[in-house]
């Protein structure tokens, strides 16, 4: 859940070339869905509601938001997202609470605010590591691109040389530099390469997060569903927030 939201706005801001402000409001406007839809779930947890079918739609839906995050493509702008970040609210609305309510299934009520704190510690540092995992595979999965991609510069054809001379004589238009510009020309495709590794190495990441919920799915069926009294629910989902 949180390396949905780590990945995201490295990709858009570093490939895309969307503003800090224009991914804050890109990731803003879908989750104030999320707001509508958990006072929802939560009711009809609280009212003796099975968690199952919600985690398994929730799932689903990472799944589809992992693969199609892995589709995104460099000239997608702002609006082009939204579809893909309606997919991650809802699939955390589906999870978030159902998972909480998980948490105080087979305590009492007086341990309810100790298991809620301990699900979310626990919610917080499984965040944490699983962001330093997806750095750490965007860093491996950069490293293998660019070194792919450098490997296969056609640098002894004559569309190499066409192109390396084009960007010297625009920049030599431009500055002057005669001397420089076939230098600033290798390192503006150096630039190049260094983005297309990138922004491989993002989308790798989101299939990767739609890899981890499919492994995840058996794992849903071994959670208990002990149905608790509407009190006990209620004041178990009170606690939650």
């Amino acid at each position: 859940l949180f390396t949905s939201v780590f990945v995201y706005p490295l990709m858009v801001q570093r490939i895309n070339g969307l503003t800090p402000t224009e991914t804050g409001l890109s990731l803003m406007i879908p989750t104030f869905l999320g707001v509508f839809l958990f006072p929802f779930i939560g009711k009809y947890l609280s009212k003796g509601g099975k968690p199952l079918p919600f985690m398994i739609f929730g799932i689903a839906i990472f799944i589809v938001f992992g693969f199609v995050g892995g589709e995104s493509t460099t000239d997608m702008g702002r609006w082009d997202f939204f579809p893909m970040q309606v997919l991650r609210v809802l699939g955390v609305a589906c999870l978030q609470m159902p998972l909480i309510n998980q948490a105080v299934v087979g305590l009492e009520s007086k341990d309810y605010a100790a298991g809620i704190s301990l699900n979310n510690m626990i919610r917080q540092l499984g965040g944490a590591f699983g962001i330093a995992i997806a750095n750490n595979y965007v860093a491996q999965q950069y490293f293998k691109h660019r070194t792919n991609l450098i490997a296969n510069l056609p640098s002894d054809s004559a569309q190499w040389k066409e192109r390396v001379n084009s960007i010297s004589q625009g920049i030599a238009s431009k500055t002057g530099d005669f001397h420089g510009a076939t230098q600033r020309a290798y390192k503006m495709i150096d630039m190049s390469v260094d983005r297309q590794a990138y922004y491989l190495s993002y989308l790798d990441t989101f299939r990767l997060v739609g890899i981890f919920f499919i492994v995840v799915i058996p794992l849903v069926f071994f959670l208990r569903t002990n149905k608790k009294t509407d009190q006990a629910a209620a004041k178990a989902a009170a606690e939650a927030h």
